[in-house]
C-alpha cells in the first residue's frame, strides 16, 4: 500500500466558510490530516483561543484568510508553516507554496509565513532562528482569557 505525499502532516484550517479552505482541502487530498476549529469556538474568545493553541502545538501547517498573532504561534510551535490566503487567490498556488515551505522547514528546522501576494505568487518569510524570549506565564494566561484575579487564585491554591 503506497502512502500519499503528505501522510502524517496535520493541516489546521481556519477558513471562515463551512467547507473550509480550498487549499487545505487540496493538501488533505494529498494525504494531510485536516483539522478544523469547530464553528462554535471563536479564536478571539478564551476557550476558542485555548483550543486553537492546543491544535497549533500539534499542527504542521495553519491555513488562514485573516490576520494571526505570529509571535504567539511561533512561541507555541516554532516549526509551524502559516499560510495567509486571500479568498481570490489560487488554492493550487497556495498549496504549492506550502509544499515549498515544508521542504524548507525540513532543511532548516524552522517554520515560515507564506503570504500570497496578488500577481506575485507566494512570498516566504522565515521565522527567526533565535529562540523566542521567555514568556511571562501571567501574560500567556491573560492571552488565553484568564482574569488576573483567577491567576492570583490559582497561585494561592498552589496550582501555579
Amino acid at each position: 500500500m503506497s502512502q500519499l505525499p503528505l501522510t502524517g502532516t496535520k493541516i489546521l484550517d481556519l477558513a471562515d466558510t463551512r467547507e473550509g479552505s480550498p487549499c487545505a482541502r487540496i493538501l488533505a487530498g494529498w494525504g494531510g490530516e485536516r483539522l478544523v476549529l469547530p464553528s462554535s469556538l471563536k479564536p478571539d474568545h478564551a476557550e476558542g483561543r485555548r483550543i486553537l493553541l492546543m491544535l497549533v502545538q500539534e499542527a504542521d501547517v495553519l491555513v488562514t484568510q485573516g490576520d494571526v498573532d505570529l509571535a504567539m504561534l511561533h512561541e507555541y510551535n516554532p516549526m509551524l508553516i502559516v499560510c495567509r490566503i486571500l479568498a481570490s487567490e489560487s488554492p493550487w498556488e497556495a498549496a504549492s507554496g506550502i509544499l515549498i515551505a515544508l521542504l524548507q522547514r525540513d532543511r532548516t528546522g524552522m517554520g515560515q509565513l507564506v503570504t500570497l501576494e496578488p500577481g506575485e505568487g507566494p512570498v516566504f518569510t522565515g521565522f527567526s532562528a533565535v529562540s523566542p524570549p521567555e514568556a511571562d506565564p501571567d501574560d500567556t494566561l491573560i492571552r488565553l482569557g484568564y482574569a488576573p484575579e483567577t491567576i492570583a487564585a490559582l497561585r494561592r491554591d498552589g496550582i501555579l
